[in-house]
């Protein structure tokens, strides 16, 4: 009875395998884009008798996401799939795998990338396998932050896209972090992530929300039952609405719509929810908390509360006299037309650096702003006070700010936070004169009596 169980155990899982693989022949519409990136992905996984769908649904995903989203070269694209075996990633019925995810060809991979790549090109790396800390299990092969960075240090590249999911990924970035680099985890580093038919669970809604839709995806309840393209899964994740989901827009909709990467009950006792991480040198603030929402909607009339977003807050309705309210988000807080504080309300917003509340450190949180006003602006934030230009930027180190008649202050600090120069009670066509300072980013602070905002700019 026992061995009868067992088989039938095994054609469940073999069965279970082949619909996973029919089902991921065709995931993404194919665009029109077209794109020179170098991209790695990297397949581990030391469950291939029990869970091979898992490992290879990531696989599907991730080659078809780079291929025909973005529109990269077949022969920019290498793929090692734990104990190697032949996919057809993109249904075009040849072989898509480069080999196992041993350290022989992934050391391979690199030694050709370096040939051919150039600092002009940007590079994307996939790993995708269990993990601990600092550590993914790809083919009898322990994958570290240590192994990759050296082997990034090979590489001649403009800009690199590393994206992590296995356990523990968060760990990863401290190594890792770079003025070159973009990093994506699935999780913190003391949190498990989360997998199933579909792959990562937080890379699932991550790839949606940069291509804007998918052709397929599996029922919940039933992850064998597929959902077919006469009824794709669509997301609109350009929360600042300039026509572009970047990066840190597919974090944020990933974060508040991947299965189990927010608390079930009371946050402060569930721990096994997945808590993602965004790190990025081109962004001023950081993903680091583990208690947070990405884009929350709040409306209020008589109330006092304290209400908080990673990335965007907006706020409708009428803040009644006696309320006392706080909002606090990492990059936005939008309030819709209409919104309205009755006299005697109390209304502080304030965008927060995360690394600085890391420090318990108050004084550098860095934007904040106190309302007792019949009426607001329609939203507070960076890109609130349209009249502000910058220009030419990018350029070579002459910058003229058009302020218009507000007198305001501006302060220029480097990416690391250092003052350079500033400049007190300025109007008009302001010209700053950056020529003798280092090529790269720098960041604008503009603030007057009504309105504080930040503008990055680049010196090449």
């Amino acid at each position: 009875m026992r061995n009868k169980l067992l088989t039938i155990g095994f054609l469940l899982l073999s069965t279970m395998a082949q619909a996973t693989d029919a089902l991921y022949k065709d995931y993404f519409f194919k665009t029109n884009q077209k794109c020179n990136d170098y991209v790695i992905i990297l397949i581990g996984g030391t469950d291939e008798g029990t869970y091979p769908h898992f490992f290879k649904a990531e696989a599907y995903k991730s080659y078809q996401y780079f291929l025909n989203v973005k529109g990269c070269d077949k022969s920019k694209i290498k793929v090692v799939c734990h104990n190697g075996g032949a996919l057809d990633l993109d249904n075009d019925g040849s072989n898509d795998v480069y080999g196992s995810s041993n350290k022989t060809n992934i050391d391979n991979i690199f030694n050709d990338f370096k040939t051919k790549m150039t600092s002009n090109d940007k590079l994307n790396i996939v790993a995708f396998a269990h993990g601990g800390g600092d550590y993914l299990q790809l083919c009898n092969f322990g994958f570290t932050p240590t192994y990759l960075k050296s082997k990034l240090a090979l590489l001649n590249y403009k800009t690199a896209n590393l994206f992590l999911y296995g356990c523990h990924s968060g760990s990863w970035i401290d190594d890792l972090k770079n003025p070159k680099h973009t990093i994506i985890t699935c999780t913190g580093r003391d949190h498990y992530g989360r997998m199933d038919a579909m792959g990562d669970r937080f890379s699932t809604p991550f790839l949606l929300a940069l291509s804007g839709k998918m052709k397929v995806k599996v029922d919940e309840n039933d992850w064998a039952k597929t959902i077919t393209p006469s009824n794709p899964i669509t997301a609109n994740a350009d929360y600042n609405k300039d026509g572009v989901v970047s990066i840190e827009e597919a974090f944020v909709y990933a974060k508040d719509n991947a299965k189990e990467s927010k608390p079930t009950f009371n946050y402060k006792e569930d721990i096994e929810f997945m808590t993602p991480r965004y790190w990025s040198s081109e962004t001023p603030w950081r993903f680091c908390r583990e208690h947070d929402w990405g884009i929350r909607t709040v409306g209020y009339v008589n109330s006092n509360k304290e209400e908080e977003a990673m990335y965007l807050i907006t706020a409708n309705g009428t803040l009644g006299a006696s309320a006392d309210v706080t909002l606090s988000s990492g990059k936005t807080i939008r309030f819709e037309k209409g919104f309205k504080t009755q006299k005697g309300a109390h209304l502080l917003a304030q965008l927060f650096d995360c690394e600085a509340e890391k420090r318990q450190n108050p004084d550098e949180l860095r934007k904040k702003y106190l309302t007792e006003e019949e009426e607001i602006a329609e939203e507070v934030t960076e890109e609130s006070v349209a009249s502000i230009e910058v220009a030419p930027n990018p350029s070579n180190g002459i910058f003229i700010v058009t302020l218009g008649e507000a007198e305001t202050d501006i302060t220029l600090m480097d990416i690391q936070g250092r003052v350079l120069k500033s400049y007190n009670r300025v109007s008009g066509n302001f010209e700053i004169d950056i020529t003798d300072a280092p090529n790269g980013m720098y960041l604008m602070v503009l603030a007057s009596d009504s309105f504080k905002v930040t503008r990055k700019i680049v010196k090449y």
